[in-house]
């Protein structure tokens, strides 16, 4: 979340504080763009870290159920 929304918040605080003319418009066109692919980031990477949702996405795609470890369970 920081990566995507702190360069936007970071140029709105400097906007609000100094001549916003400084800032070029090409780069206040290009930060909200960048902080509004937040979302599709945190899913990206909750995608990587949950087993569970990338099997499953992984039988959305091919069709095909991930074979899961065989992991022993310790009593």
């Amino acid at each position: 979340m920081l990566m995507c929304w702190g360069p936007y918040v970071l140029m709105c605080i400097y906007a609000c504080f100094e001549n916003v003319k400084l800032v070029s418009p090409k780069l206040r066109m290009v930060l909200p763009v960048v902080a509004k692919t937040n979302p599709f980031f945190n899913a990206l990477l909750y995608s990587f870290g949950n087993e569970f949702y990338r099997g499953g996405v992984w039988n959305f795609l091919t069709g095909q159920k991930c074979v899961e470890p065989d992991v022993k369970k310790s009593k």
